[in-house]
């Protein structure tokens, strides 16, 4: 399974910088799939960050794909620890559904 993580838009101010009025984000975002955890890079001091990162993840069987959808956290990067800032979870069952649609009508995808 190949997921790209293109951009943010928009995130929240998570770090106030009250000496010189400027107020930022440093967004990351961490991809799960089953037990499988990958994450981008630190894009700082932006509420509009640009990634741009494609991950693989490796799947043996289509039932992992069915048991557990994609996890996508956008983190804030702190010094000692990292805030949520969203989840979102990608259930791939519709896609799983579309391409054994597409096998039996003699199409593959």
């Amino acid at each position: 399974v190949k997921i790209k993580i293109e951009r943010g838009r928009d995130l929240p101010i998570m770090d106030r910088n009250t000496v010189s009025a400027e107020s930022s984000t440093d967004a990351f975002v961490e991809v799960r799939l089953d037990n499988q955890l990958q994450r981008t890079s630190t894009f700082r001091k932006s509420l509009n960050p640009i990634w741009n990162e494609e991950f693989s993840f490796a799947v043996s069987d289509d039932s992992v794909l069915q048991d557990a959808p994609i996890e996508l956290k956008c983190m804030d990067q702190d010094l000692y620890l990292s805030e949520l800032i969203g989840i979102v979870y990608i259930d791939l069952n519709p896609l799983i559904m579309r391409t054994t649609t597409n096998i039996f009508n003699g199409k593959s995808s």
